[in-house]
């Protein structure tokens, strides 16, 4: 049983390949999208006497994954030969799911390509798959906002490494790019 769908062997599973320009984040045909995922490492079980209950992590790119996946769950269950034992599936502790404003969105990125060229804003395909969450999220609902990548990898100088990774290296050159673009995102919203 199992609410995943994104093959073991997949490059999914490769972060680095979140950078990749064929199938990152930022690519058409990114990998990064449409995904539900289970922490495979930890599955938490805690038995008492009268119940046994299971947590694990789970990661999804969209609302409509998040919503699904408990019912998704009971109707597995209750398929299986331990529909009579089961009692309850829920979600906690859900973190709110990025949600750009998508005004701002596209009005920032026509105004950073028409300042530095199309080919130094890139729009976003696929959704971090990395299984954390950002307080920015409880920012969104309260003020429209856009939630921004600068990238730090090179993948000509083979410098790839994720963040929070142990073996994280940014491509330097990326702090000037990334001040100018921000700065001039900033600039341009004063003078409207």
């Amino acid at each position: 049983m199992s609410l995943e769908n994104v093959a073991p062997e997949s490059k999914f599973w490769n972060m680095q390949n979140m950078g990749d320009p064929e199938i990152g984040i930022a690519a058409p045909k990114s990998i990064y999208n449409n995904f539900t995922t289970v922490e495979k490492n930890n599955y938490p079980v805690t038995e008492t006497e009268n119940k046994i209950v299971i947590s694990t992590f789970l990661s999804f790119s969209d609302k409509k994954q998040r919503d699904a996946a408990v019912p998704k769950l009971k109707t597995q269950i209750g398929e299986s030969k331990y529909a009579d034992k089961f009692i309850n599936a829920e979600l906690v502790n859900v973190f709110p799911t990025l949600d750009n404003n998508e005004a701002l969105v596209n009005a920032g990125l026509e105004r950073l390509s028409g300042i530095y060229g199309k080919d130094r804003v890139l729009r976003m395909y696929g959704v971090v798959a990395d299984g954390r969450s950002d307080d920015f999220v409880f920012f969104q609902p309260k003020v429209p906002s856009v939630y921004s990548f600068m990238g730090g990898s090179n993948y000509e100088k083979g410098i790839i490494a994720q963040m929070h990774s142990p073996n994280f290296a940014v491509d330097e050159s990326c702090i000037k790019t990334g001040v100018n673009l921000f700065s001039s995102l900033l600039v341009e919203r004063l003078n409207q």
